[in-house]
């Protein structure tokens, strides 16, 4: 998932949480989504940061979530 944080300084936060790598799943795509459009309808804030939790950015997409992109189901 992303969350989304309203920070000081006209700042607003979007951290990606999807251990161990925060690879790109669909819920992830989802809460990033939903924090921009909160970022977008805040007149106040002025710059938007996505970053990593625990120090790790993004590895990527996550394979098995690939229907995202491609409309291609998950093999159990």
């Amino acid at each position: 998932m992303a969350e989304y944080t309203r920070l000081w300084n006209c700042l607003a936060l979007i951290r990606l949480r999807n251990p161990p790598v925060n690879s790109i799943s669909t819920a992830v795509l989802h809460g990033i989504k939903a924090g921009l459009q909160k970022a977008l309808t805040d007149h106040t804030v002025k710059a938007i940061v996505i970053c990593g939790a625990d120090g790790k950015f993004s590895a990527g997409v996550q394979v098995c979530d690939s229907s995202v992109f491609y409309n291609a189901q998950c093999s159990p």
